[in-house]
């Protein structure tokens, strides 16, 4: 999946942020049945992974958003050109 990042009218591709692999999603999901008797060196590094994974998705839906507004704005634009050639005959 490629994301796309608008700055200033100019668009650009961006990789998926995602670094975390399924694998590692599914073990931090078995390993809350068991959270009190993992040692904190486990715990620490599970921390890690989620949080380097939240700030990713949370600057990639930064990013979508700014593309959203831009696709919305060329619409509008697009739009508002029809109705006034429509408008004029």
């Amino acid at each position: 999946m490629q994301l796309v990042l608008v700055q200033q009218g100019q668009f650009k591709y961006l990789e998926n942020p995602s670094k975390m692999t399924d694998k590692q999603l599914e073990e931090i999901i078995e390993s809350q049945k068991s959270l009190k008797d993992l040692p904190n060196s486990s715990l620490v590094s599970q921390m890690d992974i989620l949080s380097e994974e939240h700030e990713k998705v949370k600057q990639s839906i930064i990013q979508n958003t700014y593309y959203l507004d831009k696709l919305e704005e060329l619409y509008n634009n697009i739009f508002r050109t029809y109705q006034q050639r429509n408008n004029e005959r």
